[in-house]
């Protein structure tokens, strides 16, 4: 009968420099996430939506126009997540327009 393995335990040692300082002195853990993306070029969704309703463009045409623009921006999927996340913060309204006495419109309840 052959002996069962024994666990092993990995410990992760992590040289100071790693973690601490770099050359302009900025501490590279305390950054958060939002700071470190900062940089990236980020898309006006304004006109993303405006161009979407001409003829023949898609959001992956306006994603490549985009990444020509900013290499280092983001990929397609995010791209998209973000465009979905402004259109939910658009109001749309429906505003009917008649003349006055032209048509009825009467609510029914049961």
């Amino acid at each position: 009968m052959k002996p069962l393995p024994q666990k092993t335990r990995t410990v992760w040692v992590w040289a100071d420099s790693h973690f601490g300082h770099t050359a302009d002195g900025a501490d590279w853990a305390a950054r958060s996430a939002r700071e470190l993306f900062r940089n990236v070029g980020r898309p006006d969704y304004a006109l993303v939506h405006a161009e979407l309703r001409k003829k023949s463009v898609t959001l992956q045409l306006l994603w490549q126009e985009y990444k020509q623009a900013h290499p280092d921006g983001y990929q397609y999927s995010a791209f998209c997540f973000h465009y979905k996340e402004f259109k939910k913060t658009i109001e749309y309204a429906f505003r009917n327009t008649y003349k006055a006495g032209e048509k009825i419109f009467e609510k029914v309840m049961r």
